[in-house]
């Protein structure tokens, strides 16, 4: 199943559940974008779940994300998307 959420709870449950952490990515000279690290991956800056949540608010994303694969297993796939984002259906 296919979900986007901007709730918190919601968020760290779903990263934690996952063994995924907080990180954020420079996006610019003052500007960085939340993301979730995997322990294989550790190029990003890891920070703090208020840090993490405020920066996700202020630049009004939501987060879009896999619960479980076809096989029943827990899926890692998830992106940042913007929070107002037009969608179109056809």
């Amino acid at each position: 199943m296919i979900g986007i959420t901007i709730e918190h709870n919601e968020i760290v449950r779903w990263t934690s559940a996952r063994g995924g952490k907080p990180v954020v990515r420079p996006a610019g000279e003052d500007t960085e974008v939340p993301a979730i690290s995997f322990e294989d991956q550790t190029h990003d800056m890891e920070v703090a779940w208020d840090y993490w949540l405020r920066t996700f608010d202020n630049g009004e994303f939501a987060l879009l994300y896999e619960d479980s694969m076809k096989s029943g297993d827990l899926s890692r796939y998830w992106r940042i998307v913007p929070r107002y984002a037009e969608v179109v259906c056809g």
